[in-house]
């Protein structure tokens, strides 16, 4: 099943350097590594490609994901890293040189989740050779 209610795309069907909009059903892979569904634009270029991409009108149903903020997921993390903390490696004594430090400073380095859409792989159309 889809992911979505509806596709209106008319707009990026008529829109310059668009040769076709492909619905793509989800693929079975790896348990962690299934792509989803979607739809493809295919274009002659990048331009072209991700510009009609903003002309589809899509309506959306909720996903797996549905009320779960990017707060959350850092939220999650953050208990992840606090509850399955395992030595890798163990070299001196951190404990004690971090007691016995006259100053100690602690940091937290967070990045925001990206989207993944910018690291897909682009296609390039296939023309019969002349």
């Amino acid at each position: 099943m889809a992911p979505w209610r509806s596709v209106d795309d008319t707009a990026a069907r008529k829109a310059a350097g668009v040769l076709d909009l492909v619905a793509l059903p989800a693929l079975k892979s790896a348990p962690r590594l299934q792509p989803l569904d979607g739809i493809v634009v295919v274009a002659t270029n990048t331009w072209a490609g991700t510009q009609r991409r903003s002309a589809l009108r899509i309506s959306w149903l909720p996903g797996k994901g549905t009320g779960t903020s990017s707060t959350d997921a850092l939220a999650t993390q953050r208990d992840l890293v606090q509850t399955n903390r395992k030595v890798k490696r163990a070299v001196g004594n951190a404990e004690r040189a971090l007691a016995e430090s006259p100053q100690v400073i602690s940091a937290t380095d967070e990045v925001p989740h990206l989207a993944h859409a910018p690291m897909s792989a682009t296609a390039s159309p296939l023309t019969p050779a002349s």
